[in-house]
């Protein structure tokens, strides 16, 4: 079996170190574990002169009890062999896998010096003696582990040391024809210790031991159970272990110049080294440390004019430090706004003007804009609106932008007022009589404040500055046109002018006197009417309403017998009403008794008479009320001898119809002469003195037979008889 092994070694190119069997045959249960420790971490300036690195080499049966009759090992390593002691030869790496013989039933990793000096059957080199050793279970970095105790005579390992350019591998065979242990559950067995020489050298290098698989090194990691024939492979995921030679950290990438960086932008400056171990950074600015920034990226958000500085990246390790270029950060300011625009009120028509004013580095352009959205050409630090008009009104920005980008001011509002305007006209309806009062009303729209002057004639009026103006017991001279004048802050507005008209009484000129018309016949009434209208009138019969006679002519197309009677005519004007005098409708069988006067005068007065619509042949009959004689039956009666008395005459008349008509009259008689004054002449200086006996009531008479005693009857007198 032996002679096998070693011409299996001979005959291969090995990359790896294993105990070989013919065969290998996978298990039909769990898998013996093969299991490296240590992960070794060295500084350049460490090692002063060379350090041997023990790496264990156990194995871990996970059901336990099973006789161990053959193993093969074999480790490969990668990384860089040719850092390793012994360079002068090649690159090459040396392993050196043994057992302990001097005391198999020793336990533990404990005593470097007994437990693990080279045994005689070892090859010679490398030897680790005399320098510092290192491995996991002396450095406290791992548990202690069993050396495996031999059931039988101790057969020391044959071991095969491969020389090849990396990778390479080493081979060593450990053959028992009896079972070279039993194995306990989960108790890690040592099998043997790879020693590997270090030294220092300024370049660092990584070196990476292994297990092989079975499809890499095929028979190259296996056992054999005694009693069997075939080889199991051994579970190799735990046969892993590193040495690590660092020097001190390299900057690999720099960090580089930031420039021209605007204000509130973010910056990054990145360092890397691609030297191994566990790396710190630390960056500084202008030699200061930054606290907190310790990755290898450097990330400054929104940054300021304060952030400008020199960056520099301060690299370490436990192999020292390194510190990377200075990287610049220069910071272009941008654009500062100075001054905002200003909100601005103002009257239709006048100048609106919005400006800013900023301050920045490089060019910086301007764009004015209304309610957000740009106004074609306002492209400067100011813009106006020279007319401005309702639909100017709006939110006024301006977006100012530079190298750092845009910026957009706070909105200034614009709001454009318009001048007063009246929205109520002052007027009146009609005239106003003497003594009323006239209120005349304005009333204004405006965006600020009214004030308001009354005009008369377009003259101010003291004192007049209210809305309304009261012109109270109006006189002739408050005829004339009023207006007001509204002002605001944006101008001012006068209102129509309402005219005030003082109206004077109304007055009747003309009035149509007695009418006779008989039946079928028609008769007309007029009245005609002085003075300020509008003016109505209303015709009255016998005092009573005439319906729908409300003009100044009454016509009664055909006299009946209902319309006899007296008729008057209210007029009516703005400030009074008067009366026209009653003037009779004779429309029946009538007698009237006519004279030139009722006052017997120094003449003989003859009494007259008057039939209407009576049938011809007329006989008449004059007669003293209240005595039955006959003094007369013409139509006419002289009064001769004149009567001495006030004396009451009747005449009655009979036409050819046989109807009888009668009318009387009295004559006054002055009871003291009928010349009071002797002045032989019945006047008006007659009528004086007969006036002051009327008013003491020594006469008693009703001249006019209207039913009352009045002036009216005093002038009835023949005043203007000569004698």
């Amino acid at each position: 079996m032996k002679d096998i092994v070693r011409h299996l070694l001979r005959g291969s190119r090995i990359y790896l170190v294993c105990l070989l069997f013919a065969t290998l045959a996978m298990p039909a249960s769990a898998q013996i574990r093969l299991i490296m420790r240590g992960d070794f971490q060295f500084c350049v300036s460490e090692i002063t002169n060379q350090r041997c690195v023990q790496i264990p080499v156990s194995m871990v049966d996970p059901v336990g009890g099973t006789p161990i009759r053959l193993i093969s090992m074999t480790v490969k390593m990668g990384g860089n062999a040719d850092e390793l002691v012994g360079r002068s030869s090649g690159n090459y790496w040396v392993t050196n896998f043994r057992q302990s013989t001097s005391n198999p039933t020793l336990t533990g990793i404990t005593n470097p010096p007994t437990d693990l000096s080279n045994p005689s059957d070892s090859p010679s080199s490398p030897d680790c003696s005399g320098v510092d050793t290192v491995n996991p279970a002396t450095e406290g970095q791992g548990p202690l582990i069993d050396f495996v105790t031999y059931s039988g005579a101790s057969i020391p390992p044959e071991v095969a040391n491969s020389i090849s350019n990396p990778p390479g591998g080493r081979r060593i065979v450990w053959i028992g024809f009896d079972t070279l242990f039993t194995t306990t559950q989960n108790e890690e067995v040592l099998l043997a210790v790879l020693e590997l020489p270090i030294t220092a050298n300024p370049n660092a290098f990584s070196l990476s031991i292994s297990g092989t698989t079975d499809a890499e090194t095929p028979g190259g990691n296996g056992y054999q159970v005694a009693g069997e024939s075939e080889i199991t492979p051994f579970d190799v995921t735990e046969a892993q272990a590193s040495i690590v030679v660092t020097g001190p950290p390299t900057v690999s990438t720099q960090p580089t110049d930031q420039t021209n960086i605007c204000t509130g932008d973010t910056v990054q400056f990145t360092a890397a080294s691609n030297t191994g171990g566990t790396l710190n950074y630390q960056w500084q600015k202008d030699t200061v440390d930054i606290p907190g920034a310790t990755s290898a990226t450097l990330t400054l958000n929104n940054v300021t004019a304060a952030s400008a500085g020199s960056y520099r990246c301060r690299i370490s390790s436990d192999c020292g430090s390194v510190n990377s270029n200075p990287a610049l950060l220069t910071i272009q300011p941008g654009v500062t706004l100075n001054q905002q625009p200003a909100n601005a009120d103002v009257c239709e028509g006048n100048a609106a003007t919005f400006t800013v004013d900023a301050s920045g580095d490089g060019a910086i352009s301007y764009q004015w804009l209304l309610n957000g959205s740009p106004i074609g050409g306002a492209t400067a630090t100011s813009y106006t609106i020279n007319t401005t008009a309702q639909g100017d009104e709006g939110t006024y920005a301006c977006r100012i932008t530079s190298d750092c980008g845009t910026i957009t001011s706070a909105g200034a509002t614009l709001n454009v007022a318009v001048g007063p305007a009246v929205t109520t006209q002052p007027s009146v309806t009609g005239g106003f009589c003497l003594g009323a009062t006239a209120t005349l009303t304005v009333a204004g729209s405006t965006e600020s404040t009214l004030s308001y002057q009354w005009l008369k004639d377009n003259n101010p009026m003291d004192g007049e500055t209210a809305a309304t103006l009261t012109l109270s017991n109006l006189s002739a001279g408050d005829a004339a046109d009023y207006a007001c004048r509204l002002t605001d802050s944006c101008g001012q507005v006068t209102s129509n002018a309402a005219t005030v008209v003082i109206s004077g009484d109304v007055s009747i000129t003309t009035a149509s006197g007695d009418v006779e018309a008989c039946p079928g016949e028609s008769a007309t009434f007029t009245v005609t009417a002085a003075g300020d209208g509008p003016i109505t009138y209303q015709w009255r019969l016998d005092g009573d309403i005439v319906p729908g006679a409300t003009n100044a002519t009454l016509n009664i197309a055909t006299v009946g017998a209902g319309d006899a009677g007296v008729y008057t005519c209210d007029v009516i004007g703005p400030c009074n009403q008067v009366t026209s005098a009653g003037a009779r409708l004779f429309s029946t069988f009538e007698a009237l008794i006519t004279a030139p006067s009722l006052s017997q005068g120094l003449e003989v007065l003859v009494l007259g008479s008057d039939v209407i619509c009576g049938a011809p042949e007329y006989s008449y009959s004059w007669t003293v009320v209240g005595d039955a004689a006959v003094i007369g039956a013409n139509a006419t009666l002289a009064l001769d001898p004149a009567p001495q008395a006030t004396t009451a005459y009747q005449l009655t008349v009979t036409d050819g119809g046989a109807n009888e008509a009668s009318d009387q009259v009295t004559v006054l008689v002055n009871d003291i002469s009928l010349d009071p004054d002797g002045d032989g002449n019945n006047d008006l200086d007659d009528l004086y003195l007969l006036c002051e006996e009327w008013s003491q009531g020594n006469l008693n008479f009703d001249v006019d037979q209207d039913g009352f005693m009045r002036v009216l009857d005093i002038i009835h007198f023949n005043w203007g008889a000569q004698p």
